[in-house]
């Protein structure tokens, strides 16, 4: 009886202390990622790629405004406080920025 509960116990520890893992990998779909400026007035277009990624799939956005920043907006599971099982933990991403340069006025 007594290795019985040592056992309970043991594993409620354990799954009080696991880290659990909030991720995207885009197999799918864009999995409700979003882009749009700060005031959410202006959301921009993702689109879904199923191959190209790290590994897998990937999203990708193009601003139509260079006036103003925009942001990624993650999705639900990724909101409220995780901070307890994120402390001490990784945080990993991979992010590419491609700019496209525009030329201003006319050809001389």
């Amino acid at each position: 009886m007594l290795r019985c509960l040592a056992l309970l116990v043991m594993s409620m520890f354990l799954a009080l202390f696991s880290h659990a893992q909030i991720t995207s990998t885009f197999d799918i779909n864009d999995e409700g990622w979003t882009l749009s400026d700060n005031n959410l007035n202006d959301p921009q277009t993702v689109n879904y790629f199923p191959a190209g990624g790290n590994p897998g799939g990937y999203v990708s956005a193009t601003k139509t405004s260079t006036s103003q920043p925009y942001f990624w907006t993650s999705p639900a599971k990724f909101g409220g406080n995780v901070s307890y099982f994120s402390y001490g933990q990784e945080l990993t991403f991979n992010l590419q920025v491609d700019h496209v340069a525009t030329v201003h006025g006319s050809a001389r």
